[in-house]
């Protein structure tokens, strides 16, 4: 069985393996790093509100960082690994609430077009989202997070991602769904 794991890993690895060679513009770079603001409305439902199935939200709008590593597969497609963190001020009531972080970490695939120096990119992202209060309080939930964005090549490694937009989907509690919506904006540097 091992024998199978590394020959397959192996096989994936010479597939999908990439020539040293220098960045071309059109063509994805082999490892881009993103490092900038972002700004998540989270839209949480007040906990013991819910009426007959349908929930009374309430939106508040936090600020955080985002990170992510890209490794460039092909021309097109890169695989992202996404952390974002953000101050969250979460309701507990309809008059209370308390002062929590809210940590995403998300992997997936983007696949990007590029128009000279401009690369807008759309991606899917896939993994888990914590809710940290205190000591005693911590949630894990999965998350989901769809969207794109837009890169501005400014020379060889760096470069300005204006804008990007994703739908940011949470589920903590027992049934509650948060529908979220996070726009990031920062810098790149490709190499």
């Amino acid at each position: 069985m091992r024998r199978w794991v590394w020959f397959v890993a192996i096989i994936l690895a010479v597939a999908f393996a990439r020539p040293v060679m220098a960045q071309n513009e059109g063509e994805n770079p082999r490892i881009q790093i993103f490092g900038g603001y972002s700004f998540l409305r989270w839209n949480q439902p007040i906990p013991g509100s819910q009426t007959s199935y349908i929930p009374n939200y309430v939106g508040t709008s936090n600020q955080g960082g985002m990170g992510e590593i890209a490794l460039g597969v092909s021309p097109h497609v890169s695989i992202v690994s996404n952390f974002a963190g953000y101050a969250l001020t979460r309701p507990t009531s309809f008059t209370t609430s308390a002062n929590m972080d809210v940590i995403g970490y998300l992997f997936g695939p983007r696949y990007v077009f590029h128009l000279g120096k401009f690369s807008p990119f759309a991606q899917g992202l896939v993994g888990g989202s914590a809710l940290i209060g205190n000591a005693a309080y911590h949630q894990n939930t999965n998350a989901f997070a769809f969207g794109g964005g837009l890169n501005y090549a400014a020379s060889s490694h760096f470069g300005f991602r204006p804008i990007q937009v994703e739908y940011y989907l949470t589920r903590f509690g027992s049934a509650n769904i948060q529908n979220n919506i996070r726009v990031s904006t920062g810098i790149t540097y490709s190499f």
